[in-house]
């Protein structure tokens, strides 16, 4: 299952500039993971069936049974998806909750037409859609498809229409996470800061885009809240939206903090002080997987400190070595795939140690290059080349930012 689907499926609130804004309820990853596993084994006939069954055209096991016929090749699924293009374009009138569905067969066309979605023709046929006359295409869709599309020929695309008002703060969102999402979480912040104060400086009072992105980055990561209390203390910008922004952005924080990582903040001032007995500490944590206490996220960032502090205190001190120390203990991407869950549905340590894993090595930047070319020459196990893989794009993107 790629990055976009599970993304794409894992979405509750499509951002939407039609009147309303539509929530739904999301399925369980790992349901939805094994769901994907079984369509790839289903004929074209067995497929339609599914969709016929289907209560709500905008589920998320709905928009994966697009996905899989957007990834075969063959002539009978590009009719299938045809013809459910033209019967939600025909719903559109009734319900404006039927254009997401008629989009997604869209983007779906558009990755059969350009023969799948790792390439630069992929990123001709999205933009294609987004600029076509065509009323019913959902941009903020289209935008996210790009956004997931490891390619610099995609970000530039977003760069080329966020300049605009409206839709143009969801493309500019969708490029800053884009840009920075691979950076560690303090030159994320800082990132996100300087160009909140870029904007201002060419008279922007709004600041959407970096409002919603420092949000999203709070549920993914808790640093944020910490970096901000210490920028409101000494502005970077004496403006008062920027103060407003800050302090703004910062009350939304706090008001999530207890509810997705409490008492990190204490941690996070142990770990500046290198204290003693927080390795300990840190491995219980990571370790936990009872979830009463510490959900994935809080424990992956407590492995990415716990796992920090063992190579610091191995000696490990430059690129080279920490990547080699990582990729041997790399198996996978620790996301996309059902091993990556227990039966209960509950990610399994393992893959909350490789999603680490794999983010350390994407930050470590293209000096590792030679070394995960290496890799992928001889590497044999699907899953861990795929990580490699995706290492790989990271870094390239990264670099191409710079």
């Amino acid at each position: 299952m790629s990055k976009r689907e599970i993304l794409f499926a894992g979405l509750i609130i499509i951002i939407s500039f039609t009147p309303i804004v539509h929530a739904f309820v999301v399925t369980p990853k790992r349901d939805l993971l094994v769901f994907t596993e079984e369509l790839k084994s289903k004929n074209v006939s067995e497929l339609e069936k599914l969709i016929e069954k289907g209560n709500d055209s905008e589920s998320d096991k709905m928009s994966l049974i697009f996905d899989e016929l957007g990834n075969r090749t063959d002539s009978q699924s590009k009719d299938l998806l045809e013809k459910y293009a033209k019967k939600y374009k025909k719903e559109i009138d009734k319900s404006p909750f039927a254009k997401r569905p008629y989009t997604n067969t869209q983007i779906n066309l558009a990755k059969q037409k350009s023969g799948g979605k790792d390439s630069d023709k992929y990123i001709d046929e999205l933009e294609k859609l987004l600029i076509s006359k065509n009323k019913n295409i959902q941009q903020d869709i289209v935008a996210f498809e790009l956004s997931n599309t490891l390619t610099v020929k995609a970000r530039n695309v977003l760069l080329k229409y966020e300049k605009g008002t409206g839709i143009g703060a969801v493309f500019r969102q969708y490029r800053l996470k884009k840009d920075f999402g691979n950076l560690d979480d303090v030159k994320f912040v800082e990132a996100i800061l300087k160009s909140a104060r870029d904007q201002i400086a060419n008279g922007e009072k709004e600041l959407s885009a970096e409002r919603t992105i420092l949000g999203s980055r709070m549920i993914e990561s808790p640093f944020s809240i910490v970096l901000l209390e210490e920028e409101i203390k000494k502005p970077s910008l004496d403006n008062p939206v920027y103060r407003d922004f800050i302090r703004e952005s910062l009350e939304r924080m706090r008001n999530s903090e207890n509810t997705y990582y409490l008492g990190f903040s204490e941690l996070w001032e142990r770990y500046k002080k290198k204290e003693s007995g927080l390795l300990t500490d840190l491995e219980k944590i990571y370790k936990d997987d009872t979830y009463t206490k510490y959900d994935v996220m809080y424990r992956e960032k407590a492995y990415e400190m716990y796992l920090t502090l063992q190579m610091e205190r191995d000696g490990l001190n430059n690129q080279q070595t920490i990547a080699e120390y990582l990729l041997r203990q790399l198996k996978g991407t620790g996301d996309g795939h059902v091993s990556d869950y227990t039966e209960k549905g509950q990610k399994s340590l393992q893959a909350i140690e490789d999603v680490v894993r794999v983010r350390l090595l994407s930050r470590l930047g293209e000096e590792i290059l030679p070394i995960i070319d290496k890799e992928l020459i001889i590497e044999t196990q699907e899953q861990r080349k795929e990580a490699l893989t995706y290492i790989k794009k990271q870094i390239m993107l990264s670099k191409s930012v710079k």
